[in-house]
């Protein structure tokens, strides 16, 4: 049994791919990332938001060309991930709110806009941390995070049977009840062809 996160890609023929994530051991941040050397406090914001929170300068493998770019990691998969700051679009209106030039220009820095008052497409108002993520490849709501001693207890509710305190394993939906992968049959609502779910 292998959690995965799953995603289509475009290959250069443009033909859509179905990819696999595997969930990996946290990045070694201690090592050199695209010829960046991270520094304590760049460890601490992509261990705790998942983004690096500044735009720094990456080197292309392939070229040698020196790119200033965004760095997140997947918070699921904890995969690395980076894109050129000279690709971001940042949309000037998030719900019903409207962002300022001076939130936009902001935003485009990495850093994050805490607290920020967002009001939904439903009316309804609420309260979010915005930020470029490398992964998401635009702006996105960060995640509140939760201390390690919380996380566990709410794991641990979630082991415990009611009632009786007995654990149960917990079953990924993807997975059926022999340990198969459950085959997928559509994605998004867009109905896959039979190759798509070979792949």
């Amino acid at each position: 049994q292998v959690d995965a996160r799953l995603s289509f890609q475009t290959d250069e023929q443009g033909k859509v791919n179905l990819v696999p994530h595997l969930i990996r051991k946290y990045p070694n941040l201690n090592e050199e990332y695209n010829g960046y050397k991270f520094t304590d406090e760049d460890k601490e914001n992509l261990r705790t938001t998942g983004n690096l929170g500044k735009v720094v300068d990456l080197v292309d493998k392939s070229t040698g060309e020196v790119i200033p770019s965004y760095v997140s990691i997947d918070r699921y998969t904890h995969e690395m991930y980076h894109f050129p700051a000279s690709t971001l679009e940042i949309n000037d209106t998030i719900g019903k709110t409207k962002l300022s030039n001076q939130e936009i220009e902001f935003l485009k820095t990495g850093m994050a806009i805490p607290n920020k008052e967002i009001i939904g497409k439903n009316g309804k108002t609420y309260h979010a941390t915005l930020q470029v993520s490398a992964e998401r490849r635009g702006v996105e709501f960060v995640p509140k995070q939760r201390t390690q001693k919380t996380t566990q207890k709410n794991e641990n509710k979630q082991e415990q049977k009611a009632g009786d305190g007995e654990k149960t394993e917990k079953r990924s939906t993807w997975i059926t009840k022999d340990g198969g992968i459950k085959r997928l049959k559509q994605w998004n609502k867009i109905p896959l062809t039979e190759q798509q779910q070979n792949d």
